[in-house]
């Protein structure tokens, strides 16, 4: 009798063992053999620092509708291509007869009722003309989703991810509505399609993340804030500082928030040389870097998906 009350007491040690473990390290909804800690990890700042390099110094200025930043979208194409993904491109014009596109890499979700519900990660690849290199707006930006493009490429999400970098992003000409071509256009189609088209449940904007000491969740208050709060709280988590700030509409979140999309624009502020020469790539500061984009990928794979799909099923009433 006490050599089994041993072996009781000894399973039930290790069974508590174990759940103190999982506890500690959360594992990812599908993945079973990867934790949130174990991803954040792999997250690698030198393959960010790399396309930060290659966009704002061997590509450099790249104004919308430049043979530049078509070089840029080509770039990502192709960086797209060796995680492993078949990237599209949506072609788009401009005022002028110019022509821009967004190029489009998709992370089907892992299966289950609602696989196909969208989150966008998006962030622009297109600087400010006529002198900006752009290596924190926003060569940044598309650096941290390119690596977690790679970083998310081989582990089930219960939802699709579509990897966005749109074209486009900043004002063209004098006319202060003439931005935001690549998310505005990419919304238009999601509006054509109306119930057609798979739920977007929210947009993430990341948009310069590589140079200023204060960092932000940021939405124009018209809209959901659930994605907002997921942010902060996975900063919380990560011991992380960051603060809610409102603004007009100033990245590619705006149209999504517009038509009832819960969004969110993850940025760092002030950035210095910000529309200027000075935006270069030995500004960029690793260790913010960093914390920007595992910040993201935190609130990613902590996402509640059946909460935020409530909240963007109840806000796109225009879809029914």
């Amino acid at each position: 009798m006490k050599s089994r009350a041993r072996r009781i007491l000894c399973i039930c040690a290790a069974w508590f063992h174990c759940c103190a473990l999982v506890g500690a390290s959360p594992r990812v909804a599908g993945a079973p053999s990867a934790t949130v800690n174990e991803l954040l990890r792999d997250f690698s700042v030198a393959n960010v620092l790399h396309h930060i390099r290659y966009l704002s110094k061997v590509i450099g200025i790249r104004p919308a509708g430049s043979d530049n930043e078509k070089e840029a979208a080509q770039y990502i194409e192709g960086e797209f291509s060796k995680a492993g993904y078949s990237a599209v491109t949506q072609v788009f014009g401009l005022p002028g007869k110019c022509h821009s596109r967004n190029v489009i890499a998709v992370h089907p979700g892992a299966g289950g009722e609602h696989a196909d519900d969208v989150l966008i990660i998006g962030a622009h690849y297109d600087s400010k003309a006529p002198f900006s290199p752009g290596a924190d707006d926003n060569a940044s930006g598309v650096g941290v989703l390119l690596e977690l493009a790679r970083s998310l490429r081989d582990h089930p999400l219960p939802f699709t991810v579509k990897f966005v970098a749109f074209g486009a992003e900043e004002v063209i000409d004098q006319h202060p509505d003439h931005h935001h071509y690549g998310s505005r256009y990419y919304v238009s189609v999601y509006r054509q399609t109306g119930d057609q088209a798979a739920l977007i449940i929210g947009m993430v904007s990341i948009d310069m993340v590589g140079k200023g000491p204060y960092l932000h969740a940021r939405s124009m208050g018209k809209g959901d804030d659930f994605l907002v709060q997921t942010v902060l709280r996975s900063a919380r988590r990560m011991g992380l500082r960051a603060t809610y700030k409102r603004d007009r509409g100033w990245s590619d979140h705006e149209p999504f928030e517009l038509i009832g999309v819960p969004v969110v624009w993850v940025e760092r502020r002030p950035s210095p040389g910000y529309h200027t020469s000075g935006d270069t790539y030995e500004g960029i500061n690793k260790e913010r870097l960093l914390q920007a984009g595992r910040l993201v990928l935190h609130a990613a794979l902590t996402l509640d998906h059946s909460a935020v799909r409530g909240r963007a099923v109840r806000s796109q009433k225009w879809r029914r």
